[in-house]
């Protein structure tokens, strides 16, 4: 929000420049400055996210600064596991610690590929009513976000 605004801004003085030198200098202190403030502004969130796939949904919640819990879920609980590589490749490189749970077969499938590349990978099997806590509490802080707007 703060950088749209800046940048905004930084058009709006581009554009009433009353000559060419200064509209290049302050195209060029505009830019350097919305450099600078993207560099010092920490974007790694520290709240969970829903990466929704094809046959399976993964749910991302940081536990500690060294600690993820990662919840999938099989959109279909009893189907035939597909593998998602692009999943696979993800897991492994997340630099924390990793606490995968899984229900359903294409997550199992998946978490067994990831523990293959990084054994450090815990796994385990969640049961269906934590799942439901997971959602209920990430509707509740999206509501929360949306109310400090």
């Amino acid at each position: 929000m703060i950088l749209s605004i800046g940048v905004s801004a930084a058009i709006i003085g581009v554009m009433m420049s009353s000559s060419g030198r200064q509209a290049i200098f302050r195209f060029v202190l505009s830019c350097t400055s919305m450099f600078l403030i993207t560099q010092l502004i920490d974007f790694s969130s520290d709240t969970s996210s829903v990466i929704p796939r094809t046959f399976t949904n993964f749910t991302t919640i940081p536990i500690s600064k060294d600690s993820t819990l990662v919840l999938m879920t099989d959109r279909k609980p009893h189907q035939f596991p597909y593998g998602d590589k692009a999943m696979e490749e993800y897991l492994t490189s997340i630099p924390d610690s990793v606490i995968l749970g899984i229900r359903g077969n294409s997550s199992e499938w998946i978490s067994v590929r990831a523990r293959e590349s990084r054994p450090s990978i815990r796994v385990f099997t969640y049961p269906k009513h934590l799942e439901r806590e997971v959602l209920d509490a990430q509707r509740e802080e999206k509501m929360l976000h949306e109310f400090d707007r």
